[in-house]
């Protein structure tokens, strides 16, 4: 999300289960200091953040189904974020999403919109305190 938010004004992530949208959002609305609705979490919003959008896939479904269904899928969630709710940035909220930025591109083609991948976020954060840690 730090990634995110010094990218655009407003960012959105795409998971994969429906059940993910209300834990990410809450996840979400700790970080910015806040506490989601108990009843209807992944109703929170804030005004950097658009919300989170599922395939309908499980992390496992990611990698066994028609890849074209996949990047389909991928796709219409980014879109939904973009369009719909105005998001800059999208945030792959599975690690299993890892190299699917594409999708998310060919979605909401024509747009710009910047992609963090989360997991290669993680790696450069990392690699960048080792380097720090060593001069």
């Amino acid at each position: 999300m730090a990634h995110a938010l010094l990218l655009g004004s407003k960012f959105g992530i795409v998971t994969t289960g429906q059940a993910w949208e209300a834990l990410l959002t809450k996840g979400v609305a700790s970080f910015f200091g806040s506490e989601a609705p108990p009843t209807n979490p992944a109703s929170w919003r804030n005004s950097r953040f658009a919300g989170v959008a599922s395939t309908g896939f499980s992390a496992v479904e990611l990698h066994e189904a028609q890849p074209d269904d996949v990047s389909r899928k991928i796709g219409e969630a980014a879109r939904k974020l973009v369009e719909g709710k105005g998001a800059e940035v999208i945030c792959l909220g599975c690690a299993g999403m890892t190299g699917m930025e594409e999708a998310i591109r060919k979605g909401v083609s024509g747009r710009r919109v910047e992609v963090i991948d989360g997991v290669q976020a993680g790696v450069d954060l990392l690699a960048g305190l080792a380097h720090r840690s060593t001069t």
